[in-house]
């Protein structure tokens, strides 16, 4: 036997489509779903927000630890010219070169003084504390 078909009119059919615009067909349960995922969302977005002002953060750290080193090296530099030009400075020939330049000239006599304790007179006070004193008067009385 063939099969018949019944067909529906076809502003039936748009109209029974219409009906189910807006209509919620997902039930209750979804909506509970929805109640559950949202704190989850809100976490999880807080999350990434952590993770990208952190990497932003370690970003910052590795420029300025960059600079840093680029700032070192050019002070280390600095400190090995100015080792070469204390050094070249303190070269007894450049030294003798320029006392010649300057008008150095070798003194005619030298006189080498002895280095001692100064002798104290009854006027003088000694410097130091009390028993500095005493035995400094004690030691010039005859």
């Amino acid at each position: 036997m063939p099969e018949i078909r019944q067909t529906r009119p076809t502003h039936e059919h748009a109209a029974s489509r219409l009906d189910l615009i807006g209509l919620d067909v997902s039930g209750r349960r979804s909506s509970s779903r929805a109640r559950i995922s949202w704190p989850v969302v809100i976490v999880a977005l807080l999350l990434a927000l952590g993770l990208a002002a952190l990497r932003v953060d370690l970003t910052r750290m590795r420029y300025a630890l960059g600079d840093a080193l680029a700032t070192e090296q050019r002070l280390l530099e600095d400190q090995r010219g100015l080792t070469v030009e204390l050094r070249t400075l303190r070269d007894p020939s450049g030294l003798a070169s320029r006392a010649r330049e300057l008008g150095f000239v070798h003194p005619e006599r030298v006189i080498d003084l002895p280095m001692g304790v100064p002798s104290h007179r009854p006027g003088d006070l000694p410097v130091g504390g009390p028993a500095e004193t005493a035995l400094a008067f004690e030691s010039v009385r005859p």
